[in-house]
């Protein structure tokens, strides 16, 4: 198989010739009924005078030398009244080198050269595989009378300086004005070949063994349209942009990011920049919020004095999940400290957009210009479809960061207190970013805390331990007494020595618990009742009446969803959790009060008490 790289130069001959573009302006004039007769029969009169447009063109001057009359012609393929917003040229079958433009085409700057195939998504060598592969397409249905789909998709980008933005048109051909011209003999391929090659699309080799380019020419002129599609291209390759592995792990990333969003919204000066919520997120997080890439408040390091952030326009994300706008932050009712830095920095339209995963706020999205009414709610619509790609984003590079910063922790530090685990995360985050910022071989740093004195307390249940040994004992007394009776109860009815084994062992479990309940007396009775005594009643049920009832009491008394009796369990359970929960509540309130005097570490944890630690210094 060939590859298509090893294709030189077009394979298959052609000529210029409007011939076909004037037989369509003949066939206007003929017909009383369209719409372009009259334009037509002015168009055709005029091509009286020139008689060498009907002719193969060789020499491009005479073109030039009916230019204006060229330009009447080609309103076939540019609609009068689009010349702002219709892209179009015209070209030798399958050539680049234009020898008519639309008005706005001639306006993207590439000049007469037709060099705009270097601004397209695909190599030259590809390009030159794809049309030799539309050529075969128009081949097969002129000529064989087969429709095939072997066009390559072109996208071509373009600078406009006068904004100072990219942008992305997309391409296609139209050959309705080329016509193909057999020079030698050959058979047409059978349907068997047909099908082989259309398997084969890339194979060079058996497609000219097939079709030699040298047994055919193209007549006629190309028409190639270009449609705006900068918002949906910009879309796509933001997103492989943010699939990349650290899509926003520096600020020459960000800016990349930013190029992106600057060219969907058009807005030429736009900022981008981004915050990350490590932990919590609420207005007062920002203070320790960190910029991912770059951010436009924390573009000091950290955030700018604000005092009364809870009144800025930053605090509004955290209320809502829409977007907060503000046209011109000179003439803003909201004046703190935040909006005083974007403005300091020559900031006037802000768009902050809260970026979400699942309903939790990961994030932040800052968009800024220096010109009023830059952003607005006609911008913010257009983002809807990349935000979550945004927050997504985010939240991976969150995830992937905290495993990093916690595997250092862990290689490099001993057992961490959780109380004093934001530390070692400051630690462990600034070595981090030292190193991916190359600046020198950073160091760990040594953490001692100085003066902290650890204070411990207890609010314990005196005898919970005994009370609970006596409810489960009580619990499993119950069982085991509803069981004998069941089995006492057949006996009764159908003395049997298997019914007295089971009676007595019972018997035995119940004498033993009222003595004594040890550790494993809990887990011997269960597995008792449910392999030797259970498994009985389906059978002993049968005996009669009297042993049925006992069964439905047994089962009756067991609990829903543990399957067991749990009556004096679950009452000492709940006493001891209600008693948990307003202790638990009287040190949190406490605990409140406390902080606001001098600040600590606290730390509490719950069992038939409740344990404290108070890390004070």
């Amino acid at each position: 198989m060939s590859s298509p790289s090893l294709i030189k130069e077009f394979p298959f001959g052609t000529r210029l010739s409007l011939s076909h573009l004037i037989d369509f302006w003949e066939r206007q004039a003929g017909d009383p009924s369209s719409l372009h007769a009259p334009s037509a029969r002015v168009i055709v009169e005029r091509l009286s005078e020139a008689p060498e447009l009907r002719q193969i063109i060789d020499d491009r001057s005479v073109l030039e030398t009916h230019r204006e009359l060229i330009d009447l012609l080609m309103t076939a393929m540019v609609p009068p009244g689009r010349d702002d917003d219709y892209y179009a040229i015209a070209v030798e079958p399958f050539g680049t080198v234009p020898f008519y433009e639309s008005p706005c085409w001639r306006r993207l700057g590439f000049g007469e050269s037709g060099r705009f195939h270097e601004h397209l998504n695909i190599p030259p060598d590809q390009l030159l595989f794809g049309k030799l592969m539309w050529a075969y397409e128009f081949l097969l249905e002129e000529w064989v009378g087969v429709e095939a789909d072997l066009q390559y998709a072109m996208v071509m980008t373009v600078r406009d300086e006068e904004v100072g933005l990219d942008r992305h048109f997309s391409l296609s051909i139209d050959p309705r004005f080329v016509s193909v011209r057999l020079v030698r003999d050959i058979e047409k391929p059978s349907s068997e070949v047909i099908a082989r090659l259309l398997a084969e699309p890339t194979d060079v080799d058996l497609w000219t063994e097939t079709l030699p380019p040298d047994a055919f020419e193209f007549d006629g002129m190309t028409v190639i349209t270009a449609v705006d599609i900068t918002p949906h291209e910009v879309i796509s390759r933001l997103k492989n942009d943010l699939i990349e592995k650290d899509s926003m792990a520096s600020p020459e990333k960000i800016d990349r990011l930013q190029h992106r969003i600057r060219n969907l919204l058009g807005c030429p000066e736009l900022s981008l920049g981004l915050i990350a919520f490590d932990r919590r997120a609420d207005v007062e997080a920002i203070e320790g919020a960190r910029a991912v890439g770059k951010s436009l408040l924390l573009c000091d390091e950290c955030a700018p004095t604000c005092p009364n952030r809870a009144n800025s326009y930053y605090a509004g994300v955290f209320e809502s999940k829409d977007p907060v706008i503000v046209q011109d932050l000179k003439k803003s009712e909201l004046r703190t400290g935040y909006e005083h830095h974007l403005r300091k920095h020559g900031h006037r339209s802000l768009l902050l957009y809260p970026l979400n995963v699942d309903d939790q706020l990961v994030g932040l999205m800052e968009l800024a210009s220096p010109r009023p009414g830059d952003l607005n709610a006609f911008n913010a619509q257009r983002l809807v479809d990349v935000v979550p790609l945004f927050a997504t984003t985010l939240k991976r590079n969150l995830d992937e960061l905290e495993d990093r910063v916690q595997a250092l922790i862990k290689r490099k530090y001993t057992a961490i207190h959780p109380s004093v685990e934001w530390r070692f995360r400051e630690a462990a985050l600034r070595y981090l970013e030292e190193k991916e910022q190359g600046a020198g071989i950073p160091e760990l740093e040594q953490i001692v805390f100085h003066d902290v004195y650890p204070l411990y307390g207890l609010v314990d249940m005196r005898d919970s331990s005994r009370i609970r040994n006596e409810a489960i004992g009580a619990d499993l007394g119950e069982q085991l007494q509803m069981a004998l009776d069941v089995i006492n109860a057949a006996g009764q009815i159908r003395p049997l020595p298997a019914l007295e084994e089971v009676g007595y062992r019972l018997a035995q479990r119940i004498e033993r618990i009222e003595s004594e309940l040890r550790s494993d007396d809990e887990a011997g009775v269960l597995e008792l009742l449910r392999h030797d005594v259970e498994p009985l009643f389906g059978q002993l049920e049968t005996y009669g009446s009297e042993v049925a009832e006992r069964v439905a009491a047994y089962r009756e008394a067991l609990d829903a969803d543990l399957n067991i009796v749990y009556r004096r369990r679950k009452d000492f359970e709940e006493t001891v959790a209600g008693l948990n929960e307003a202790i638990s509540m009287t040190l949190d309130a406490e605990e409140e009060r406390d902080q606001a005097m001098f600040p600590h570490f606290f730390e509490k944890f719950r069992t038939d008490g409740v344990d404290h630690n108070i890390y004070v210094g």
